[in-house]
C-alpha cells in the first residue's frame, strides 16, 4: 500500500519500507525556526559520515569591510600588476548587503583562493555576476584548480579550468606535471549583469592514469558538462591543493566581477532548499550552511537567499555521490510547530508512530 497523503505532528515520522530499500538519505525530521539565519536540526538516515561532509568554506562576504583585500577574510589573492586584488564590495550582492569583487578593465587576472584542499575530489558553488566593460575578450577563465608546486599559483600542475561565461565554454585540462593541455569545448554564452549560480564537482583520475577523471557543471541547475576521461596521467602523483575563484580576461577586452555564497568542500554532500518539490525542477536553489553532519543528523543554518518568502519550502540532503533525497516540506510555519509534510518515495509505506 502506498500513502502519500501524510501529516507529521511535531516533526516526528518514521518511514517504513515496503519491500524496496532506501537507495540515498531520508529526511524523517526538521526542527527549528524556518527564518533566514535559523538553526535547524535535520534527522534522518544515510546522510553519509566520511568527514568530508562539511564545507571547507562558505563566504557570504558579510564579515569584511568594503574595499578591504579580500585576504582580510580569509583568503589569498594574487593579480595582474596593473589590476587591484579581490575585494569586499556593496555595488552587488546576492545575499546580505556585500559580495566578493575582482576588476580586471586592465585584463590580466585578479584571483581569490584557499590552499589545502589535499583532496582528489572538489565540489564549488557559487553565484556569479560578470559585466564587459570593454573589448572582445577571447580568454575568460573561471574557477580553477591546481597542485601547489611553486611560487605561480597559476601554473601548478595537474590543474584544470573552466571557461564558461563570455564568448564559449571550455575546459582546459593539464593533467602532467609540465602543464600538458587537453579540452573539452561547446559554445555557451551565459547574460550579463545578472546573478546566476555555477557549480562544479571535479575528481581527479585515480590511480593515476586511469580514465574515471571526472568533471561535472551546473548553471542555475542545469547540468552543462559531463566529462569523464584522464586528468592526470601515470606518474603523476600530485593532487588538488588550490581552489581558486574567477577571474581571468585576456587577449582582448576588460571587465567586472562579482561572486556571492561560495561554498567550497571536498564532497558533493550538501543541504539545499528551493521552492519545488521536484528536485529536476529546482533551477533556483539556496546552498545551506552546515554546523555539523552525520549519518543521521545534520545541524545547519539557514539560508534563504534568492527565495521569496517562507511558504513553500523544500529541504533535501544531497549525500557524497550526487544521490537526491525526497523533498522535505518545511512550510511557512515554524518547522516542528505547525504541519510539516515529508514527501513519501513511491512505493513506500509510510506510517506515523
Amino acid at each position: 500500500m502506498r500513502n502519500n497523503n501524510v501529516m507529521c505532528a511535531l516533526g516526528a515520522c518514521v518511514f517504513v519500507i515496503a519491500g524496496q530499500a532506501i537507495a540515498g538519505p531520508v529526511i524523517t525530521a526538521v526542527s527549528g525556526e524556518a527564518t533566514n539565519g535559523s538553526t535547524i536540526q535535520i534527522s534522518g538516515s544515510k546522510f553519509g559520515s566520511t568527514g568530508n561532509e562539511l564545507p571547507l568554506k562558505f563566504d557570504d562576504f558579510e564579515s569584511g569591510t568594503v574595499g578591504a583585500n579580500l585576504n582580510t577574510g580569509g583568503w589569498s589573492t594574487d593579480s595582474s600588476s596593473q589590476n587591484p586584488d579581490p575585494q569586499f564590495s556593496k555595488e552587488y550582492a546576492y545575499s546580505g548587503s556585500q559580495s566578493g569583487y575582482a576588476d580586471i578593465r586592465e585584463k590580466g587576472d585578479s584571483g581569490a583562493f584557499i590552499r589545502g584542499l589535499n583532496s582528489e575530489t572538489a565540489y564549488v558553488s557559487l553565484m556569479f555576476r560578470y559585466v564587459i566593460d570593454s573589448g572582445d575578450p577571447a580568454t575568460t577563465k573561471g574557477v580553477r584548480l591546481h597542485a601547489d608546486d611553486g611560487p605561480n599559483v597559476y601554473s601548478s600542475y595537474p590543474g584544470m579550468f573552466v571557461q564558461d561565461f563570455y564568448s564559449r565554454h571550455r575546459i582546459s585540462i593539464k593533467p602532467t606535471d609540465d602543464g600538458g593541455d587537453s579540452f573539452s569545448t561547446y559554445q555557451s554564452v551565459l547574460s550579463q549583469n545578472k546573478w546566476m549560480r555555477k557549480e562544479y564537482y571535479f575528481k581527479i583520475s585515480t590511480p593515476a592514469g586511469s580514465s574515471n577523471g571526472q568533471i561535472l557543471s551546473w548553471v542555475d541547475g542545469a547540468l552543462k558538462d559531463e566529462w569523464e576521461g584522464v586528468n592526470r596521467l601515470s606518474g603523476v602523483s600530485d593532487i588538488y591543493q588550490l581552489v581558486m575563484m574567477p577571474f581571468y580576461i585576456g587577449n582582448g577586452g576588460g571587465g567586472r566581477f562579482w561572486y556571492d555564497d561560495v561554498y567550497i568542500s571536498k564532497s558533493r554532500a550538501r543541504v539545499e532548499v528551493c521552492k519545488n518539490a521536484s528536485w529536476s525542477a529546482c533551477n533556483t536553489r539556496s546552498i545551506q550552511v552546515p554546523m555539523s553532519w552525520n549519518g543521521t543528523s545534520i545541524t545547519a543554518k539557514l539560508n534563504l537567499a534568492g527565495l521569496d518568502g517562507l511558504g513553500d519550502l523544500y529541504l533535501y540532503v544531497i549525500d557524497g555521490d550526487g544521490v537526491v533525497s525526497a523533498s522535505f516540506l518545511l512550510g511557512s510555519a515554524p518547522i516542528g510547530v505547525e504541519s510539516v509534510l515529508p514527501l513519501a518515495p513511491q512505493d513506500f509505506t509510510v506510517k506515523i508512530l
